[in-house]
């Protein structure tokens, strides 16, 4: 039982994380993901190197 509401919670935090990235902008969550999107997402002028 205390295995499935830890699950729950995480569950519950990740999808926090997610909406709150994405709330804002998808184009600013970009900071977790690898360097090589990080670039391409800069180059293609979707946000600055600053703003992430």
């Amino acid at each position: 039982m205390l295995i499935l509401l830890e699950s729950i919670c995480m569950c519950f935090a990740m999808i926090m994380v997610c909406v709150v990235g994405i709330r804002n902008g998808a184009e600013k969550f970009v900071a977790f993901y690898e360097k090589d999107v990080q670039k391409r997402v800069a180059a293609l002028g979707y946000i600055t190197k600053e703003a992430m």
